[in-house]
């Protein structure tokens, strides 16, 4: 019940984030459209540094989104053989999840933290 929503969701996240932050990495600039409320909690001072850090936080958190919906999509044939190199496959699957989603997170903070100062 509780898989097709999950499954939706990663990939609209993955859908998303990845092409506006390719987008933003690519051109350098915050979009013109993100401005007031959209721009919380970044601060004033939006400076190349703090675009790009930005950019790549994008880019990590739709990957780590895509490679969730590549695991919600074969998680009930997953279920099916209880084997131990499923379960590694599994594991290993969640590692490059956390990985990629610390990926995004730790640019992100950098980046909160340098548009206030």
């Amino acid at each position: 019940m509780w898989l097709v929503p999950a499954l939706i969701l990663m990939v609209v996240c993955a859908g998303s984030s990845i092409p506006m932050g390719m987008w933003i990495l690519i051109t350098s600039r915050w979009p013109s459209w993100l401005r007031g409320w959209m721009r919380w909690p970044l601060g004033n001072q939006l400076s190349p540094q703090v675009v790009r850090l930005q950019g790549w936080s994008y880019v990590f958190v739709g990957s780590a989104s895509a490679v969730l919906a590549v695991l919600l999509a074969a998680f009930p044939s997953l279920l099916a053989s209880p084997t131990w190199p499923v379960r590694w496959i599994v594991w290993i699957t969640l590692a490059v999840a956390v990985a990629l989603m610390l990926g995004g997170v730790v640019p992100y903070l950098r980046s909160l933290r340098l548009s206030r100062i």
